[in-house]
């Protein structure tokens, strides 16, 4: 494997060759990027052996909380895989929403002190 980092040392691109069940070699190209305050806001991985990349794109909100990450292909043809993720007022999780059709939501109530 080999890296290569940006002047703040984030990960930028990572390169990783393995056999494949032919025993030739098969490279694979992983390319990250980020926003202004080094929050990872994408990751895109492309296989040699396909024409097909995966793209990952990621949300945040101001208090540096994520609240989306939405997968997809990067062909036009594939289906999004979307979670979703929303904190209250004192920064606490609060709901999550899971992949694909959004059916999928699990809620979390804050803990009352008596």
């Amino acid at each position: 494997m080999a890296y290569d980092y940006d002047a703040v040392g984030s990960a930028r691109k990572m390169l990783q060759t393995s056999g494949n069940l032919t025993g030739q070699a098969e490279d694979a190209v992983t390319i990250w990027e980020y926003d202004d305050r080094y929050r990872l806001v994408s990751e895109t991985i492309s296989p040699d052996s396909s024409p097909v990349s995966t793209r990952t794109l990621y949300g945040w909100d101001s208090a540096d909380n994520r609240t989306l990450k939405a997968v997809y292909a990067t062909d036009g043809t594939s289906t999004s895989l979307t979670s979703q993720v929303m904190y209250n007022t004192a920064n606490a999780l609060n709901q999550m929403t899971g992949w694909a059709d959004g059916t999928t939501q699990v809620t979390y109530q804050p803990k009352k002190c008596s």
